[in-house]
């Protein structure tokens, strides 16, 4: 697995979603993305142009209350938001 770690300024939510779709173009079944950012730093934003960069053009929303977000996609995209949890131990994210 390759880690990498990169941080960049993007100038408004057409930067994010288009930061999205180019993360999208370099993805493969299976990559795992992980976000971290305080409350509205863009962290869903940035999904939702994953998602558009795929094909996917439904609504998408934070899972700050359901946990997990499934989106019937080609790979799927399991969307999660943990930071209320000590542990993800428990939730099937292994499946």
């Amino acid at each position: 697995m390759n880690d990498i770690q990169e941080n960049r300024i993007v100038a408004d939510e057409e930067a994010m979603l288009a930061l999205g779709e180019e993360l999208a173009a370099g993805l493969l079944a299976g990559d795992l993305v992980t976000l971290d950012g305080p409350l509205g730093a863009g962290k869903t934003t940035i999904v939702r142009g994953i998602l558009r960069g795929i094909g996917y053009h439904g609504p998408v929303r934070s899972p700050t209350f359901t946990l997990i977000q499934l989106y019937d996609t080609q790979p799927p995209v399991l969307h999660t938001d943990l930071y209320r949890l000590k542990s993800a131990a428990g939730l099937g994210l292994e499946e």
